[in-house]
């Protein structure tokens, strides 16, 4: 790394390991022309542009590794007038659960049958709790596992099941109290195949 300063002149840059032959290049600098701390030229003034990279190829350049499922409804051991927030794509609503754990769960029934082998989901508390789940995709257990604290969303690899049923509930209070149990699960654009 390169940390400017404010007189020009040569750099020099040198690296070395053992077993590799060593190497350095020399960069010169160059004044900038301030007023009262301010350059007048901005540093990517006068740059060619490079446009010999061609057409875009006819095909696409990636592959689609994940599909987003079409939720056809949804309903919740409580709070269930708010189960859609769960799944509606935005990041300010969520869907809370009463604190109890029997009524810690939520359920999704899909568009169509589909194999689901992977869900993202977000739970609230995410940095500092981790949740023990039980996944089940018409009624067949997919995930039995306990999630790991995250920065934000936490995909599951389930055991591929198909189905139209998505249910997933709470196996135990979580590891730092059950609190209110509030999640965003699976919005349409997470839940996943």
């Amino acid at each position: 790394m390169v940390r400017s300063a404010t007189t020009p002149g040569v750099i020099t840059v040198k690296a070395r390991a053992e077993g590799l032959k060593a190497a350095s290049i020399q960069l010169t600098t160059r004044p900038v022309k301030t007023e009262n701390g301010l350059g007048a030229v901005l540093p990517a003034a006068g740059l060619p542009a490079v446009l010999t990279h061609g057409a875009t190829p006819a095909r696409p350049s990636y592959t689609v590794s994940r599909k987003a499922l079409s939720v056809k409804s949804a309903t919740a051991g409580a709070n269930a007038e708010k189960v859609g927030q769960s799944y509606d794509d935005n990041e300010l609503s969520d869907w809370v659960n009463d604190g109890k754990l029997n009524t810690a769960w939520i359920e999704y029934e899909l568009a169509e049958a589909t194999t689901v082998d992977e869900i993202a989901l977000k739970l609230n508390n995410f940095r500092s709790r981790t949740y023990p789940l039980i996944i089940t995709v018409d009624g067949k257990e997919a995930f039995n596992g306990t999630t790991k604290p995250t920065l934000g969303y936490y995909t599951i690899q389930c055991k591929p099941v198909k189905g139209t049923k998505i249910r997933i509930r709470l196996a135990t209070n979580a590891a730092t109290g059950l609190g209110s149990g509030e999640v965003e699960v699976g919005a349409r654009s997470w839940m996943m195949v």
